[in-house]
């Protein structure tokens, strides 16, 4: 299975949360379309497991977290897609990324809004993501 590995640039230079267009005149500084989710995934490599996925893209995530994780601290993640996605890419996934940003929650609930991205995803999850990403509401 062929993985594709970021470089320690490209994780310096990730930028997990863009400021809209609309906001301050800019454009969008994303390198992947994401899409709006809300299903479970395991973050292992952190004091707490369970989380559920805010946003998702072939370059990273978001998701809302119990416990803080560290910036820059590594971690693994397993994921299922939900939905159609067709063989071989339907199923469990597993890539590795790194935390990028960890603030609390805005929205009232408590926990922490963690922002990672995707250091070393393989070929066929990045397709079922692409997939998914595609046929879901845009974030």
């Amino acid at each position: 299975m062929n993985d594709e590995s970021n470089t320690a640039e490209e994780l310096e230079n990730a930028v997990p949360e863009p400021t809209p267009a609309s906001s301050k005149g800019g454009s969008e500084r994303r390198r992947a379309p994401r899409a709006k989710g809300d299903f479970a995934v395991r973050v292992h490599g952190s004091e707490a497991g369970d989380s559920r996925i805010k946003d998702l893209s072939t370059n990273g995530l978001c998701c809302f977290h119990d416990d803080p994780i560290d910036e820059m601290q590594m971690v693994q993640i397993s994921l299922e897609i939900p939905g159609d996605i067709p063989a071989p890419e339907s199923g469990a996934h597993e890539v590795k990324g790194a935390v990028v940003r960890c603030d609390p929650r805005t929205d009232g609930e408590p926990g922490f809004e963690i922002a990672i991205y995707f250091t070393e995803i393989p070929s066929l999850t990045k397709l079922a993501i692409d997939g998914w990403v595609k046929a879901n509401p845009p974030a």
